[in-house]
């Protein structure tokens, strides 16, 4: 007999192992952030897009306090219709970066729905769109393309981020609990990569 619950619980373990795995390598390899991708299709790419991104996000020099706990922003204030993922988008990703002290989700709005943002909003608190917390400089185009929705985690903290994620692929996009995830995992700088369309069953 399928049980629901336990088979989302055996999906975040899978996704806490990843998350505490990137944490490990961010921890114990060559000074440098990373990061790991969550696909529902094979990737099709050498991710180099995402590497562009990664490094032109820019931490601001500040405390966590209001990062970790920050309040969701008024819809009034979201992107523009134009950028948001169409109703039929061929692919969703789900991503996460590991710098020095702490990591986030990344979710760019290229991936979502208007009204998908508006509910992850409400439902995971820490959640805002990047314009809005404190910890980020981000350039005009960053905003003006994708201004992802992230949420900071501080390490230890892998399994909230686990939850997170379930919450979005399971609830949020209505994927099944048998759905076969691709990772692909690399430093930022492009010099190093870990996975690359791994599946995750």
């Amino acid at each position: 007999m399928f049980d629901a619950h336990a088979e989302s619980q055996r999906r975040v373990g899978q996704f806490v192992e990843v998350l505490e795995r990137m944490a490990g390598r961010r921890r114990e390899g060559p000074p440098g952030n990373c990061f790991v991708i969550f696909k529902d299709l094979p990737p099709d790419d050498d991710a180099r897009g995402h590497v562009a991104r990664a490094r032109a996000v820019v931490p601001a020099a500040v405390g966590l306090a209001d990062a970790v706990t920050g309040s969701a922003l008024d819809p009034r204030r979201a992107p523009p219709d134009e950028v948001w993922s169409p109703d039929d988008a061929a692919c969703r990703f789900v991503q996460f970066m590991f710098l020095e002290k702490w990591f986030f989700l990344d979710l760019p709005v290229q991936t979502l729905h208007r009204a998908e943002a508006d509910r992850l909003l409400r439902r995971c608190s820490g959640c805002a769109y990047m314009r809005e917390n404190p910890l980020f400089h981000p350039s005009a185009a960053t905003v003006r393309e994708c201004d992802p929705v992230n949420k900071v985690y501080l390490y230890q903290d892998e399994r909230a981020a686990a939850e997170d994620m379930a919450f979005i692929w399971f609830e949020l996009w209505k994927y099944p609990f048998d759905t076969i995830f691709y990772l692909t995992a690399c430093r930022c700088d492009g010099t190093h990569r870990w996975e690359r369309g791994t599946p995750l069953r």
